[in-house]
């Protein structure tokens, strides 16, 4: 039971930081330290090992409960049993959020960013002006192939100097 709990709260942890990579990502190219993203998936493991236990504690209590009043048995969950198998719960969240921290330490923003640049195929030409402002000329992008082809950028082209916020803006699904 152990090495299968190891397992699934694993799978859970991993899918969570693959789904959320390109916000890890992110983050990481703002400046987040690793150490401060990784403890997030540990807190994860921390929360799914609490979540885990309430409800088993719970359901061990009224078994518990069952069996000594069906058989007259006196047995009960001591505080050590309960503590010991918190304890064990716990290392078997945090051993998996461990395993899955390795895919967020491999993480690179630069291949993160190249990776969603090639699937979406944009054409940007940048170059840099006195090694400040950024000038992007001829941004192109395009869903679709043929006749289905659907420009939703065309020919764009804009500076950016430093210390400039740019925000893209418009509704859900228009293709920011």
């Amino acid at each position: 039971g152990f090495i299968v709990g190891c397992v699934i709260v694993y799978q859970i942890l991993y899918s969570d930081v693959s789904d959320h990579l390109p916000e890890y990502a992110t983050l990481m190219a703002m400046g987040y330290n690793l150490r401060s993203l990784l403890g997030v998936v540990a807190r994860e493991g921390f929360i799914l090992s609490i979540m885990g236990y309430i409800p088993a504690y719970v359901a061990g209590q009224a078994l518990y409960a069952l069996v000594r009043s069906s058989t007259k048995l006196p047995v009960e969950m001591s505080f050590s049993r309960a503590s010991i198998i918190f304890c064990l719960i716990l290392f078997m969240c945090m051993g998996s959020a461990l395993a899955a921290m390795k895919k967020l330490a491999d993480a690179d923003p630069a291949e993160i960013f190249w990776w969603i640049n090639e699937c979406f195929k944009f054409k940007l030409i940048m170059k840099n002006i006195n090694n400040n402002t950024l000038n992007i000329s001829s941004l192109n992008h395009w869903y679709g192939h043929g006749e289905m082809r659907r420009h939703v950028l065309q020919s764009v082209s804009m500076e950016i100097s430093p210390g400039e916020v740019v925000l893209l803006t418009g509704p859900s699904g228009c293709g920011k």
